[in-house]
């Protein structure tokens, strides 16, 4: 049996909060967010955490339409990907 990494397990999940957060990290050390944001941040700011997010997403050329009670959906060239394959097109996995 193979086991499963929490990034892994993230992305079969989706992280609403915490995969946000996670974005936050990745777009941030592929430098196309000036910083990165806490799981209290983006519960207290989500409307300026996520808005921020998704600027930075479509910077990379993903499109990513957020959810505060449900998964993240990431977009690319019109289509829908996985997190995981929008994480490959910064160079993020």
């Amino acid at each position: 049996m193979t086991a499963i990494r929490d990034e892994e397990l993230n992305m079969v999940n989706g992280g609403t909060v915490e995969e946000v957060v996670m974005d936050s990290e990745a777009l941030y050390n592929k430098g196309y967010l000036s910083e990165k944001y806490s799981k209290t941040e983006v519960v207290l700011a989500w409307f300026y955490c996520i808005a921020k997010v998704i600027k930075c997403w479509k910077m990379s050329g993903v499109s990513c339409d957020t959810g505060f009670f449900g998964a993240n959906k990431y977009y690319y060239d019109n289509c829908e990907i996985t997190r995981g394959e929008a994480l490959r097109h910064i160079h993020a996995l």
